[in-house]
């Protein structure tokens, strides 16, 4: 989506108190992977609806399931649970979060 797009939105939209009260935020979020480098870098952005802005990047290490489990072994934990959604789906390629359940052993 082009500045073009942003700018229609804003004044149709958020502008024009069409999110609720002055005070809700608007919140943006893009995240770009590099698989080669292990890292994903997440842009951030907040604009109230009175025009504040703020933006944060956010650079952090992509991690595969076998080296978080390794981490947990490594501190004296064991994987007890894996799941690729909060409504309890295993973990595949399909999901782009995975929750691992962990115990002290």
């Amino acid at each position: 989506m082009g500045e073009e797009w942003w700018e229609s939105f804003f004044d149709e939209v958020w502008l024009e108190g069409g999110f609720g009260p002055a005070g809700d935020w608007l919140i943006l979020q893009n995240s770009e992977p590099d698989y080669l480098t292990g890292r994903m870098v997440s842009r951030w952005l907040w604009v109230s609806s009175r025009g504040e802005r703020h933006e944060r990047e956010i650079d952090h290490r992509i991690y595969a399931p076998h080296e978080l489990v390794n981490m947990g072994k490594r501190h004296g934990l064991e994987m007890v649970d894996a799941h690729g959604d909060c409504s309890g789906s295993p973990v595949s390629r399909d999901y782009i979060h995975m929750y691992l359940t962990f115990r002290r052993t």
